[in-house]
């Protein structure tokens, strides 16, 4: 069960990248997720790559956040498309296999329907690029805060993505704080997403709104959790913020699939 698990290289970690892989290494994990708050540059994606090889860890992409893919501005909304694929792009030297994407969000809840136009079009951009560099693209669920109203929040959003995007060949990231925020079950979202559900993000969230949290300190149903990992088999990504919490979201999983399981397997 755990031989799909890995973790995000956090903004914050302090030491050197090889000290966090070969942390990863230790802790029997077998993905790294690369990206969001830093992309490598070109001179460092040589190194980062022959610490991938030496440590025997998969890396996945994060695309950066920044870029807002339903933007109504056109001349920004071009900027942020180049800015994906310029983030994209590394993961022909990373030899990563997919890329988790944020579709975007509006000002307004009124143009939420342009919004979703807006992103459509930009999908159909990207994932033609990511196809040709054999890169899967997977669209994750936020949650909106103040005047950020996204475009992917929970299974609704599923549905109004269906009238700008073909569904048929989507993949999608479940994170699992962001929905809890929301108050949307689990289950009623990775339901909606089927087999085209392909990671889970894991931390947990609390009733103040803050989330990237260790599992098992919060009001994540760790148990639902489990059950949907258990069906699906989709790769788990531990999305903490400093090697302590990494460790004991990593021990709390393992506790409860023992206690599911025969054997924790």
């Amino acid at each position: 069960m755990f031989d799909r698990i890995g973790v995000a290289l956090y903004n914050e970690f302090r030491a050197s990248i090889e000290s966090f892989l070969k942390f990863l290494k230790d802790m029997d994990v077998a993905y790294v997720e690369i990206g969001k708050e830093w992309i490598p540059t070109r001179r460092e994606l040589g190194e980062v790559k022959d610490l991938l090889d030496i440590y025997e860890l998969h890396a996945t992409l994060h695309i950066s956040g920044d870029f807002n893919l339903a933007e109504l501005d056109g001349r920004r909304w071009k900027r942020n498309v180049l800015g994906v694929l310029g983030d994209l792009s590394v993961c022909y030297d990373l030899e990563a296999e997919s890329a988790v994407l944020h579709c975007g969000w509006v000002s307004h809840p009124q143009d939420l329907a342009r919004g979703f136009a807006r992103f459509g079009e930009a999908y159909r951009i990207i994932n033609d690029f990511a196809r040709d560099l054999g890169v899967r693209i997977c669209l994750e669920n936020q949650c909106s805060e103040g005047s950020m109203h996204c475009i992917f929040e929970d299974h609704r959003s599923v549905d109004r993505m269906g009238e700008v995007i073909d569904l048929d060949g989507v993949s999608f990231v479940l994170d699992v704080g962001h929905i809890g925020r929301v108050g949307v079950p689990l289950d009623v979202l990775a339901s909606r997403m089927g087999d085209k559900l392909a990671e889970i993000h894991l931390h947990d969230y609390n009733e103040l709104g803050q989330d990237h949290l260790p599992l098992g300190v919060g009001k994540l149903d760790v148990k639902t959790l489990c059950r949907i990992i258990v069906d699906r088999r989709p790769l788990i990504v531990v999305e903490n913020r400093s090697v302590r919490d990494i460790k004991s979201s990593i021990s709390h999983l393992k506790a409860v699939f023992s206690g599911l399981l025969p054997g924790g397997e």
